[in-house]
């Protein structure tokens, strides 16, 4: 090719025209739709049902494809659905919010949205699993507790509440609760339930503040979306000065 001379046109660039890119930008909007479906897809915890694992503002990440491959945008397991290991923190829908709705097979946020919770795996399937002034027991077996020193939880409205931290071990796995200091807002003793093929038994983190199987029973492997893996944000509502947690960007859930 000759060399361009002064005052001659350069080459154009070739580019693409408007049917093209819109091929690519539907393209591009299906890959990350995809990707979600079946890879990673972020949460936003609302309550402080899992503090002090999650702390009310944080935005978490959930890998779906952790208990067995999904077919795209359903609910259907192509390698099986794993069961949970217990200490798992996971993300699920609420068992009995969605019987008979398209949820029930097609997983396509934000068309079809679901009631989802998150929770942390104590019993697994054939277990039975009580709850008696805080401690949990499996299969007759008290969980060893420790206690950590007090811990001071503020609630969505701004609101603290005094809480002791306690260090529980249950099956060798090692995580940190919630109990609050007044005998009179700890919850009442739960079970013994025996927990059914397919299913797992799940409790909040907050042990006198939470919503979980002691409410709604033992939650279907099949309605169990990920595992929380995560924080990759964190905003603290009730501090205006510095509302963005920089400490907990990043940091992994166990």
């Amino acid at each position: 090719m000759a060399p361009s001379t002064p005052g001659s046109p350069s080459p154009s660039r070739r580019r693409l025209g408007p049917g093209c890119s819109f091929v690519v930008a539907v393209g591009m909007i299906g890959l990350m739709l995809v990707l979600r479906s079946v890879g990673l897809e972020s949460f936003d915890v609302p309550s402080g049902s899992m503090e002090p694992t999650l702390r009310i503002g944080d935005s978490i990440l959930v890998s779906k494809s952790h208990y067995g491959l999904r077919l795209p945008f359903t609910r259907w397991n192509l390698t099986g659905p794993a069961v949970p290991a217990r200490g798992d923190v996971i993300v699920f829908i609420e068992p009995g919010t969605q019987q008979g709705a398209p949820t029930d097979t097609i997983d396509l946020l934000p068309v079809f949205p679901t009631d989802d919770t998150i929770k942390r795996v104590v019993g697994l399937p054939g277990e039975t699993v009580a709850v008696k002034d805080g401690v949990v027991w499996i299969d007759g077996r008290p969980s060893a507790r420790s206690a950590l020193g007090p811990y001071r939880y503020v609630d969505a409205e701004c609101t603290p509440h005094p809480n002791t931290r306690q260090r529980e071990t249950i099956g060798g796995h090692r995580h940190v609760v919630l109990e609050a200091q007044s005998r009179r807002q700890r919850r009442r003793d739960h079970g013994p339930t025996t927990v059914p093929p397919g299913h797992v038994f799940v409790l909040g983190d907050q042990r006198d503040r939470s919503r979980d199987s002691r409410s709604f029973g033992p939650v279907p492997v099949s309605a169990i979306k990920g595992k929380a893996v995560a924080v990759w944000l964190s905003v603290d509502g009730c501090d205006s000065d510095a509302p963005l947690r920089t400490q907990r960007i990043g940091r992994p859930i166990e």
